[in-house]
């Protein structure tokens, strides 16, 4: 992947020990059991547990669940508020406090069951008289309640929530790919610059694979997931 190659590349050319650790960590990682470097930057890696975690969701509330007619599923992606950092200060970012806000935003939200991923993004302003910032965004997939539901709930949470839609639970291939980490998104869509990549791969580097995911309504043991207690009652599905 030409993304990962970048990275790898800007990461060899870092002044520190810990730039080239990692490097040498991300390029050694193949789509191999045992051989996967699991960091939270790898685009193997992050593809392997985003699909891995949206089957397992499913899975958890049995398969017949694909075709419920009357299980709602909507989809949004935001920008969270006061996680702005200017270039050269994304090592202030701390993602697992970012994802504990969410859970317990979510659960004050009545959302019975949602898979999210944080990513970080460098926002550029369309008008150019702001200079461009590291911002945290978050991708949610919600089980359970409609799309209506779901824009009302966040109007206060998310003010700059960019998209929120109703999703066939029949479409997994693409639902997959609404849990799958982005890699410093630009809101012109113009590459990132090697210090720039660099930066990301180091903040990125501090954390454990799950950092990047939260989980609502239900909880993740090694290759499953489990429903929290009542959640499949009030969905209407069974728990496995």
């Amino acid at each position: 992947m030409k993304w990962r190659r970048e990275m790898i590349r800007a990461l060899r050319k870092g002044e520190g020990c810990y730039d080239k650790k990692l490097a040498e960590k991300l390029s050694g990682c193949c789509n191999r059991v045992g051989e996967r470097c699991q960091l939270p930057m790898c685009p193997l890696c992050v593809h392997q547990l985003g699909s891995s975690l949206v089957v397992e969701m499913l899975a958890c509330m049995g398969l017949s669940s694909l075709w419920k007619t009357d299980l709602q599923i909507s989809v949004f992606f935001a920008t969270v508020p006061g996680t702005s950092y200017p270039i050269g200060q994304l090592d202030q970012i701390d993602l697992g406090s970012i994802g504990r806000r969410i859970r317990r935003q979510y659960k004050r939200l009545g959302f019975p069951l949602a898979v999210s991923v944080v990513d970080i993004s460098l926002i550029e302003d369309s008008s150019g008289e702001n200079a461009p910032s590291w911002e945290a965004c978050v991708s949610s997939v919600v089980v359970g309640l409609s799309c209506d539901r779901v824009t009302d709930a966040i109007d206060s949470v998310y003010p700059q929530c960019s998209m929120v839609c109703e999703w066939d639970l029949s479409d997994l291939i693409d639902l997959r790919f609404m849990v799958e980490p982005t890699f410093g998104r630009l809101i012109r869509e113009r590459r990132l610059q090697a210090a720039q990549l660099g930066e990301l791969g180091r903040c990125l580097g501090r954390y454990e694979m799950p950092t990047r995911y939260v989980l609502t309504g239900c909880r993740r043991h090694k290759d499953r997931i489990e429903l929290n207690p009542g959640v499949g009652e009030l969905l209407g599905v069974g728990e496995l």
